[in-house]
C-alpha cells in the first residue's frame, strides 16, 4: 500500500483516478489515458463492480474510508474528486 500523504491539486486527483480507472478496468487504458474531472460514470463504462474497485483502489492508497451513503451520490469524476479532497483534509485536520 502506498500512503499519500495529501492529493489536493486537480492533477495529482485526475493521476490517481486514471490509476484507478486502470486497475479496475484493465482492458480499457486508453480510456484511463482520457479521463478527467468532467467525466461522467456513463461516459466511461463504468459499472458497478468496476466501480467498488476504483473506490476500494482509492481508498487503500490514501489509506482513508467512503461511506456507502457518500458513494451512491457519486455520478462522475468531479463528485469523486470533491470525495477524496473531504476525506483527505479530514485526515489531516486530526
Amino acid at each position: 500500500m502506498e500512503t499519500v500523504s495529501a492529493v489536493v491539486t486537480d492533477e495529482e486527483i485526475v493521476a490517481l483516478l486514471r490509476k484507478a480507472f486502470a486497475f479496475a478496468k484493465p482492458d480499457q487504458l486508453e480510456a484511463a489515458a482520457q479521463l478527467q474531472l468532467s467525466s461522467t460514470i456513463d461516459e466511461l463504462g463504468i459499472e458497478s463492480v468496476s466501480a467498488l474497485e476504483m473506490t476500494g483502489f482509492i481508498e487503500e492508497e490514501l489509506d482513508i474510508q467512503f461511506h456507502d451513503s457518500e458513494l451512491v451520490r457519486i455520478h462522475g469524476m468531479g463528485d469523486l474528486a470533491q470525495l477524496i479532497r473531504k476525506h483527505t483534509t479530514a485526515r489531516q485536520e486530526t
